[in-house]
């Protein structure tokens, strides 16, 4: 069963920061956030579970709501997010968005295990910046796994991310 979206909001002289868990769908609730007048502003993914059609819309008047403008981070991205980004660019709004950090699909063919570790852009800038997945290995044995999804298709939304280094 989808959560509601939570939203918990952090202000400081640095800027606005906005955690996100729950679901993106039509039940969402951004009237928590209130208005937005800091032009720096953090958006922390931390366990999002579901991602419908009329979520995205919801979201997408969401991020038009924001200050124009304004410096909008996305930290820890989960790959359901990833593919919105990837697939309707329009997701982030009228907004150029910098992608931190993000999870990718990745399979050990030694454990048979499938993971999605945290993937740092400015860390990995240099392999992200050919639209190559960067080396991670697997948390139960060390070994090297496999990026298990296209590439070139998968990274698309750095190429839309406001200077990702």
């Amino acid at each position: 069963m989808a959560r509601h979206l939570k939203i918990t909001k952090t202000e400081n002289e640095k800027g606005l920061t906005l955690e996100f868990s729950g679901s993106i769908d039509e039940n969402a609730n951004y009237s928590q956030v209130g208005t937005v007048k800091a032009k720096k502003i953090d958006f922390v993914f931390k366990d999002i579970d579901l991602i419908n059609s009329t979520g995205i819309q919801r979201w997408i008047l969401f991020m038009n709501s924001l200050p124009q403008g304004s410096d909008i981070r996305f930290m820890n991205c989960p790959i359901r997010v990833i593919h919105q980004m990837n697939i309707f660019p329009k997701f982030i709004g009228e907004h150029t968005v910098k992608v931190i950090s993000f999870h990718a699909p990745y399979f050990c063919s030694s454990c048979d295990l499938m993971q999605e570790p945290i993937v740092d852009v400015q860390t990995d800038f240099a392999t992200l910046e050919k639209s190559t997945a960067p080396l991670k290995n697997c948390n139960k044995c060390g070994q090297p796994m496999e990026f298990d999804d296209i590439e070139e298709k998968f990274f698309i939304f750095l190429e839309r991310s406001r200077d990702s280094k």
